[in-house]
C-alpha cells in the first residue's frame, strides 16, 4: 500500500507529492529482482508523509514493512538486509515552502524548487559489516537533533562566508536523484502489478 499524494504549492506551482522515495539501482533493476526483494507486496505499507530512501552496493530483502515516518538503509557490497515485520513511526521529513524572505537568500536550486526538506526524525540503518541482517520489530528514531536538511536557506545574517560554505556542501537535487525517486516509485508500483498478476 502507498499512501495517496497530497497537494502542494511551490514557488506557484501547484503539485502533488506522496511518499518522497529515493532507491538505488542496486535494489532491482529487473522484474526477477523485484520478485525476489519485493517477495509480497501487499506486506509492505508507506504513508503519505514517510520517506524511504536505501542507497549503498549490499541487497535489500523488504519481506514485511510498515512504514509511517522517515527510514534509510545504507549498506555496502557483501551485507544483505531482510526487513521482515519492521514497523517505523516518526516524526518523518517534510516539505516546506520557502518564505519570500528564504527566497531571497536561499541557494539557487532551492529558488528553483521552491521549498525545502526539513528531516524532523529519521530511523537509520546502516550496515557496514558482509554477511545478512535481519531487522525487525517497533523502531521510532535514531537519537539526533531535528534540523532543516537544507539550513542555507536561511543564513545568518553577517555570515556570508559560512552561508556560501554551507550552499557549496549541500548536494543539490540531480537529475540521477529524481530518476531514483521515480524508480522507487515505479518499483513499489510493479511490485503490486505482479501481486495482482500472481492472484489470477
Amino acid at each position: 500500500y502507498m499512501g495517496m499524494a497530497q497537494a502542494y504549492k511551490f514557488a506557484g506551482i501547484n503539485v502533488e507529492v506522496g511518499p518522497q522515495l529515493s532507491i538505488s539501482p542496486h535494489f532491482a533493476l529487473a522484474r526477477a529482482d523485484l520478485e525476489r526483494v519485493l517477495p509480497v507486496p501487499s506486506k509492505v505499507t508507506i504513508s503519505t508523509r514517510s520517506a524511504l530512501v536505501i542507497q549503498g552496493d549490499g541487497d535489500v530483502v523488504i519481506r514485511e514493512l510498515d512504514l509511517d515516518g522517515a527510514l534509510t538503509i545504507t549498506t555496502r557490497r557483501g551485507a544483505t538486509v531482510v526487513i521482515d515485520g519492521l514497523r517505523v513511526k516518526n516524526r518523518s521529513w517534510e516539505l516546506k515552502a520557502l518564505s519570500d524572505n528564504e527566497m531571497k537568500v536561499a541557494s539557487e536550486y532551492l529558488r528553483i524548487r521552491g521549498y525545502k526538506v526539513v528531516k524532523y526524525e529519521t530511523l537509520e540503518l546502516n550496515f557496514e559489516e558482509s554477511g545478512e541482517h535481519t531487522v525487525a520489530g517497533k523502531r521510532t528514531a535514531t537519537p539526533k537533533r531535528a534540523v532543516p536538511a537544507e539550513a542555507e536557506a536561511t543564513p545568518a545574517h553577517g555570515d556570508g562566508q559560512a552561508a556560501s560554505k554551507a550552499a557549496a556542501s549541500a548536494i543539490p537535487p540531480s537529475a540521477r536523484t529524481l530518476a531514483l525517486a521515480a524508480l522507487g516509485v515505479g518499483i513499489l508500483a510493479l511490485g503490486g502489478l505482479l501481486l495482482l498478476r500472481s492472484r489470477r
